[in-house]
């Protein structure tokens, strides 16, 4: 059972789990300047990994309710399980970044590397998971794979960046994720420094938004990704965190 049980929430994951809502919000969202049934070349990306892509069907994830919220169509190229330590894959969220004229990037990345490459909900040892930590950013160095993904934005479109940090699964998650959450908390904090020392990059803190025993609702029946009403939450931030405001400048996106 427990193995069964592991397997299902592992493709949970990798796949996303929120089974679609009534509403579909893609005529709507691809209507909108940039988008598809627009005249206009898409100018805001997403990227990432299941946090990103759950929803995204009914165009109801993160970078949907984003595009509402800017009035602006973000362009969704997340999926489900990919990770950012394969740069030489097809898996790695690199690969998802495309050349262009972007003006603004919102990802995320690194929550499947440490499920994956360290087993970080299972039979993962601290130093093993740490050491997927320092792949991702070693603060010591300044290095990683988050911040040669930054450099690679920075050099190609000198695009705006918002870096999602992950929140925290719940007690009762599936398979024991919540057994990751002492590493996507550093994890998270090192993002936060890293987004601190560069201009182009903002960093916003899903732990702050999205928190079980505060808003269970705002979580998936796995307790792992993200409802439609987590989706939303975590949109409206990036998107305050573009206001004018907050010292942003939405009139740019």
């Amino acid at each position: 059972m427990t193995s069964r049980i592991t397997s299902v929430a592992f493709a949970a994951l990798m796949f996303g789990t929120a089974c679609p809502e009534p509403t579909d919000l893609c005529p709507e969202v691809e209507a909108l300047p940039g988008g598809p049934d627009s005249e206009e070349d898409p100018t805001a990306l997403a990227i990432g990994d299941s946090i990103f892509a759950t929803n995204s069907g009914t165009c109801q994830g993160i970078a949907g309710q984003l595009s509402l919220d800017l009035g602006l169509y973000v362009q969704d190229e997340a999926v489900s399980g990919r990770r950012l330590t394969r740069p030489e894959d097809e898996i790695d969220i690199t690969r998802q970044y495309s050349s262009g004229d972007w003006d603004l990037v919102v990802l995320d990345g690194g929550g499947n590397d440490l499920i994956q490459e360290c087993v970080c909900n299972g039979s993962g040892t601290e130093e093993a998971c740490m050491a997927v930590v320092d792949e991702l950013h070693d603060p010591t160095t300044g290095t990683g794979e988050m911040a040669a993904l930054l450099d690679t934005i920075a050099a190609d479109s000198g695009a705006q960046v918002v870096l999602l940090g992950y929140y925290l699964f719940a007690s009762d998650s599936w398979a024991n994720f919540d057994g990751c959450n002492d590493y996507l908390a550093e994890l998270d904090d090192r993002y936060a420094e890293l987004a601190a020392s560069r201009d182009d990059v903002t960093f916003v803190d899903g732990r702050e938004l999205v928190d079980w025993d505060v808003n269970p609702d705002a979580y998936t029946f796995d307790h792992i990704h993200p409802s439609v009403a987590g989706s939303e939450l975590l949109a409206q931030a990036i998107a305050d965190v573009l206001a004018p405001e907050a010292g942003g400048d939405s009139a740019t996106w």
